[in-house]
Protein backbone atom coordinates (compact mmCIF):
# COMPACT_ATOMS: atom_id res chain seq x y z
CA UNK A 1 0.00 0.00 0.00
CA UNK A 2 1.15 3.53 -0.66
CA UNK A 3 0.03 6.91 0.69
CA UNK A 4 -2.17 7.58 -2.35
CA UNK A 5 -4.06 4.31 -1.81
CA UNK A 6 -4.47 5.13 1.87
CA UNK A 7 -5.74 8.63 1.09
CA UNK A 8 -8.25 7.15 -1.36
CA UNK A 9 -9.53 4.78 1.34
CA UNK A 10 -9.76 7.67 3.80
CA UNK A 11 -11.70 9.93 1.43
CA UNK A 12 -14.89 10.96 3.22
CA UNK A 13 -13.75 9.63 6.61
CA UNK A 14 -14.28 11.99 9.54
CA UNK A 15 -10.83 13.24 10.66
CA UNK A 16 -11.80 12.42 14.26
CA UNK A 17 -12.18 8.65 13.53
CA UNK A 18 -9.67 6.69 15.63
CA UNK A 19 -6.98 4.67 13.89
CA UNK A 20 -6.27 1.16 15.14
CA UNK A 21 -3.91 -1.52 13.90
CA UNK A 22 -4.98 -5.17 13.72
CA UNK A 23 -2.16 -7.67 14.13
CA UNK A 24 -1.65 -11.45 14.02
CA UNK A 25 -4.55 -13.08 12.14
CA UNK A 26 -4.30 -16.34 14.13
CA UNK A 27 -4.22 -14.56 17.50
CA UNK A 28 -5.78 -11.22 16.57
CA UNK A 29 -4.88 -8.20 18.65
CA UNK A 30 -6.13 -4.62 18.44
CA UNK A 31 -3.50 -1.86 18.83
CA UNK A 32 -3.81 1.88 18.63
CA UNK A 33 -1.29 3.61 16.38
CA UNK A 34 1.63 5.02 18.36
CA UNK A 35 3.24 7.37 15.85
CA UNK A 36 3.62 7.98 12.14
CA UNK A 37 7.17 8.69 11.00
CA UNK A 38 8.43 9.50 7.51
CA UNK A 39 11.90 7.97 7.18
CA UNK A 40 14.58 8.98 4.67
CA UNK A 41 15.71 5.56 3.45
CA UNK A 42 18.84 6.97 1.76
CA UNK A 43 20.12 9.02 4.68
CA UNK A 44 23.29 8.26 6.51
CA UNK A 45 22.81 7.57 10.20
CA UNK A 46 24.47 10.89 11.08
CA UNK A 47 22.07 12.72 8.71
CA UNK A 48 19.08 11.21 10.43
CA UNK A 49 19.62 13.07 13.72
CA UNK A 50 18.82 16.37 11.97
CA UNK A 51 15.79 14.85 10.27
CA UNK A 52 14.26 13.59 13.51
CA UNK A 53 14.47 16.87 15.37
CA UNK A 54 12.70 18.75 12.57
CA UNK A 55 15.70 20.71 11.30
CA UNK A 56 16.06 18.59 8.15
CA UNK A 57 17.26 20.58 5.16
CA UNK A 58 15.80 19.31 1.85
CA UNK A 59 18.28 17.79 -0.59
CA UNK A 60 18.51 18.99 -4.21
CA UNK A 61 16.29 16.06 -5.28
CA UNK A 62 13.71 17.01 -2.66
CA UNK A 63 13.74 20.64 -3.74
CA UNK A 64 13.09 19.60 -7.35
CA UNK A 65 10.22 17.27 -6.41
CA UNK A 66 6.61 18.45 -6.10
CA UNK A 67 6.50 16.51 -2.82
CA UNK A 68 8.40 17.25 0.37
CA UNK A 69 8.89 13.50 0.86
CA UNK A 70 9.13 11.82 -2.59
CA UNK A 71 8.45 8.06 -2.83
CA UNK A 72 11.86 7.48 -4.41
CA UNK A 73 13.49 8.24 -1.07
CA UNK A 74 10.99 8.03 1.82
CA UNK A 75 8.87 5.41 3.55
CA UNK A 76 6.05 6.10 6.00
CA UNK A 77 6.15 3.91 9.11
CA UNK A 78 3.27 3.53 11.53
CA UNK A 79 4.27 2.23 14.94
CA UNK A 80 2.07 0.18 17.19
CA UNK A 81 0.87 1.87 20.32
CA UNK A 82 -0.68 0.08 23.24
CA UNK A 83 -2.61 -3.14 22.93
CA UNK A 84 -6.26 -2.27 23.28
CA UNK A 85 -7.56 -5.84 23.60
CA UNK A 86 -8.13 -8.93 21.55
CA UNK A 87 -9.59 -8.00 18.20
CA UNK A 88 -13.40 -8.28 18.17
CA UNK A 89 -14.80 -11.17 16.16
CA UNK A 90 -16.83 -8.89 13.90
CA UNK A 91 -13.73 -6.78 13.17
CA UNK A 92 -11.69 -9.91 12.33
CA UNK A 93 -14.52 -10.96 10.00
CA UNK A 94 -14.67 -7.50 8.38
CA UNK A 95 -10.91 -7.65 7.76
CA UNK A 96 -11.29 -11.13 6.24
CA UNK A 97 -9.45 -13.08 8.93
CA UNK A 98 -12.46 -15.30 9.75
Amino acid sequence: MNVGELLEILEGVDPEVEIHFASQPHYPLDFNVGTAVVVDMLAEESDYEDFVDGSHEPSQDEQESEYTYPASRYTLYLTEGHTQEYLSGFVAQAIGWR
